[in-house]
């Protein structure tokens, strides 16, 4: 098992890696000059991980009211739970891994800040800094991968919904040119392995506690 875990490891870092230097940035320029004029709708749909950060902060807070009320979290309840420790858990990871790498963007978005199309910058400037340097991994798939692969195994009837959102979300963030293909690559990576340890997480404590406070 620990042999496959690590195979799986060298292979991500191998399709990283090659996606880092042959793939970003032609599949870039290539959604620049041909995917500018329609890719509104993918900028919209990259706003779906908004609606998922306030969903996650109200099923956090209202779990956490029911088990200082005694209440034992179980069923879908526990899930949500688990999925919303799972998205601000991974909100920590991937803002210390932005500042980490410190890679620029494929465009400029914010601040003038250096891109690949207009300025020819491409590469990481570890420990950097700033909006400008926080390309990698994508903070948007991080956070949607880790919901998803939490879920995954705990609301299996649902898998459809949740994991066509997370794809859609990272082939937008792509597609609107706010990401390189290894940032959202990387971001998936790191959110699913968030949320399958989530998953798998043993919380005794806090059923514990509901019980014991009754």
């Amino acid at each position: 098992m620990r042999q496959k875990r690590y195979a799986q490891a060298m292979a991500a870092l191998i399709v990283l890696a090659l996606t880092i230097a042959f793939v970003d940035r032609p599949l870039a320029l290539f959604v620049y000059w041909y995917a500018r004029p329609v890719r509104a709708p993918f900028i919209f749909v990259t706003h779906i991980i908004d609606v998922l950060e306030v969903l996650a902060l109200i099923t956090l807070a209202t779990s956490v009211w029911s088990l200082s009320k005694g209440r034992a979290l179980d069923g879908w309840k526990d899930a949500a739970f688990r999925a919303s420790l799972s998205l601000f858990i991974a909100s920590g990871v991937k803002d210390t891994l932005k500042i980490a790498f410190g890679r620029t963007w494929p465009e400029t978005w914010v601040a003038q800040n250096p891109s690949f199309i207009r300025d020819g910058v491409f590469g990481f400037w570890p420990l950097h800094g700033g909006v400008g340097w926080s390309a990698f991994p994508s903070g948007h798939t991080t956070l949607i991968f880790a919901v998803a692969a939490c879920l995954w195994p705990l609301l299996p009837r649902f898998r459809a919904i949740y994991a066509g959102l997370a794809l859609l979300c990272g082939f937008s963030l792509v597609a609107a040119n706010y990401h390189w293909l290894s940032d959202v690559l990387a971001g998936a990576i790191i959110g699913t392995l968030i949320g399958s340890l989530m998953a798998r997480l043993n919380l005794p404590a806090c059923s514990r506690l509901a019980l014991e406070s009754k």
